[in-house]
């Protein structure tokens, strides 16, 4: 049996933190990072962003889940944490793909 069990952890915080809240992320993950965990998030804006970068530093690894879907990245200023950082767990060429709201 290949499974793997992990801890599943997310955090939620501003989108704009203080330098506290990213201090509290550093030591909550440095302490979790003790225990076979993994993160998970929707790669927004602030406290996420910051547990992603931090958790990959650590080591920790990392699930994005991305509500825009894998050709949009939003905000687009965490494309580079996407780029530099996860892998789709298959091979695959992805053509325009877009996704619409519901009405």
């Amino acid at each position: 049996d290949n499974k793997q069990n992990f801890i599943d952890l997310a955090m939620v915080g501003s989108r704009n933190p203080t330098q506290y809240g990213i201090a509290v992320v550093k030591k909550l993950l440095k302490e979790f990072s003790n225990f076979k965990c993994r993160f998970i998030s929707g790669l927004a804006q602030g406290i996420d962003a910051h547990c992603h970068i931090n958790a990959l530093k650590m080591d920790i690894p990392t699930i994005a889940v991305l509500a825009n879907g894998l050709d949009y990245i939003y905000p687009a200023k965490n494309k580079e944490i996407a780029n530099d950082n996860f892998t789709l767990p298959f091979e695959t060429t992805i053509p325009d793909l877009h996704f619409w709201k519901l009405k």
